[in-house]
């Protein structure tokens, strides 16, 4: 009855965090986006003028991008799984919506965490414990505000296909690994390498799981091969030899970091604190997993071969870790079980030599967790050895949390200088802008509403995505500012499908302003940084 009650209320802890989370990252990328705070306001425009149109009949098309052209196989990325979304959009017709789409399907990601645990004989408490921590997890919070990203869509359904991979169930374990495939194209090869973790597992039934294993990894590559023969771009960023050749120093870090502002040297520690985030909250449970992070490998050498800062959590690149992070989870789920609840196979082969030992076994097995089996030697006598490793692992366990939960809320040097927390630093500094009411906030917001839901417009980068629910909407700042003249006689935007009639210039772009009056649109209203122009 005791058990049946915790699994109840591990249950509603599960409900509790994803909805807490959702709810919470919902609100939060909705004040970024309209604080004009956004990672890159053409590519949220993007993705929400793919949907719109999808939703309104128009098929898979958008304008809000010259560099990716309409069509499954002709963008630069393959990421059909937006395509989600479209039934939720359509009842509720708002960038906000898209926003929660992806809040909840990274929250989901807990549930495989959560199974993961109790594969590896982990009570419920306990798998709640570690989906908790997965849904507190710096990494996770970051990948999640990270505007819309389809690629970030894979982590759950990685966690998941690992989750079922783990249990046995071969038929759900494809469809998680299938449906991860449709987040982009390099997610391929993280589903063979997970197939090539699970090979490496222990659990029963194995021949079920191999089998599942292998066809899985044979289905990926058969997937991987016909996207390739599909598309003119597959391979924009699957370059595996360019990544390993820049990690080795094939390329000058120098001359390439040079152009941001930094140089190798402060690249190279920015990579090492960005690994620790990682580290820090799972501790050396990952660790414990090995055969997960070298699945993780493909993502890892990207993501440390970019010769840029935006490889970082503050960068606008961030989501490109998001898939190799779901393994990286997963792996801390697995090697904390591994460590604390599942006995070791040569330990049980010593123990069983005799019967009264076998007998100890299962009368411990039952109602205690079988971490206790070792503290233990083989004449069931307390094992010094193994309590003073079992207190090292606890402490490096509070050290990890406690160094997560000081930075996390900010550490005072003196009564002078403080280290800012990730919040204010990264979450608060984001949201701020809309939060507060700022009055050049509230201008772009007046301006934009100004706008006929049916016109053509173009903005530029910090308030495209103000308009981005119509048929037409353009960046005019993906032109060149250089080629821009007045000319009478040439179109306004020289790429555009349709050439718009409403426009939202910021006032520094003045070869725009000038453009634009050059093509009949006179100045209708001004305020904060930008200029709104309409038709006579």
């Amino acid at each position: 009855m005791l058990d049946s009650s915790r699994e109840r209320l591990a249950y509603v802890l599960l409900a509790v965090g994803v909805v807490a989370f959702a709810v919470l990252h919902t609100v939060l990328a909705h004040w970024k986006s309209q604080g004009l705070m956004s990672e890159w306001g053409f590519d949220l425009t993007f993705f929400h003028n793919l949907v719109w149109n999808f939703s309104e009949g128009h098929g898979y098309r958008q304008s809000a991008t010259y560099h990716e052209p309409p069509g499954i196989f002709a963008e630069t990325h393959f990421e059909p799984i937006i395509l989600l979304a479209v039934p939720f959009y359509k009842v509720v017709p708002s960038l906000t919506t898209l926003f929660a789409v992806q809040a909840t399907l990274i929250a989901l990601g807990s549930i495989g965490v959560f199974r993961l645990v109790r594969s590896g004989g982990g009570t419920a408490l306990a798998a709640v414990a570690g989906a908790w921590l997965y849904l507190g997890w710096w990494p996770v919070w970051r990948v999640t505000m990270a505007d819309i990203r389809p690629l970030t869509w894979a982590l759950p359904l990685l966690l998941l296909c690992c989750a079922a991979l783990r249990e046995g169930k071969h038929r759900e374990a494809f469809a998680w690994g299938l449906a991860a495939c449709f987040s982009r194209e390099e997610i391929p090869l993280l589903v063979i390498g997970l197939c090539a973790a699970a090979w490496l597992w222990r659990l029963e039934p194995r021949g079920r799981r191999r089998t599942t294993a292998v066809l899985l990894a044979v289905a990926s590559v058969v997937f991987l091969v016909g996207t390739t023969m599909m598309r003119s771009n597959s391979t924009f960023y699957i370059r595996p030899m360019d990544w390993i050749r820049t990690m080795l120093g094939g390329e000058n870090p120098d001359g390439a970091m040079a152009q941001w502002g930094h140089s190798a040297g402060e690249l190279l520690g920015t990579r090492v604190r960005f690994l620790a985030e990682w580290f820090v909250p799972v501790g050396i449970g990952a660790v414990l997993a090995p055969e997960l992070i070298a699945a993780s490998a493909p993502m890892l050498v990207y993501l440390f071969s970019q010769a840029h800062e935006w490889a970082t959590w503050e960068g606008p690149y961030i989501h490109h870790s998001a898939p190799a992070m779901g393994l990286i989870a997963a792996a801390a789920a697995v090697g904390w079980t591994r460590l604390l609840t599942r006995l070791p196979v040569e330990r049980v082969s010593q123990m069983c030599e005799d019967r009264a030992t076998r007998l100890r076994i299962a009368v411990l097995s039952q109602p205690r967790p079988s971490f206790v089996v070792w503290l233990m030697d083989r004449t069931g006598q307390l094992d010094w050895r193994s309590v003073c490793r079992g207190a090292s692992v606890i402490a490096v366990l509070i050290g990890l949390f406690a160094a997560e939960v000081l930075v996390l809320r900010g550490i005072r040097i003196n009564q002078e200088d403080v280290v800012y927390s990730r919040w204010e630093r990264h979450v608060e500094g984001e949201i701020e802008p809309w939060r507060q009411q700022d009055e050049r906030v509230l201008e772009a917001h007046r301006l934009a509403d100004q706008v006929p839901a049916d016109a053509v417009v173009m903005a530029d980068w910090h308030t495209v995505h103000l308009f981005s629910g119509r048929l037409y909407v353009y960046s005019y700042h993906q032109e060149s500012p250089d080629e821009i003249s007045p000319g009478v006689g040439e179109p306004m935007l020289a790429k555009a499908e349709e050439q718009p009639r409403w426009a939202l210039i910021n006032t520094e772009d003045q070869p725009w302003m000038a453009r634009a009056e050059a093509h009949g649109l006179i100045p209708r209203d001004r305020g904060g940084d930008w200029v709104l122009y309409g038709p006579k």
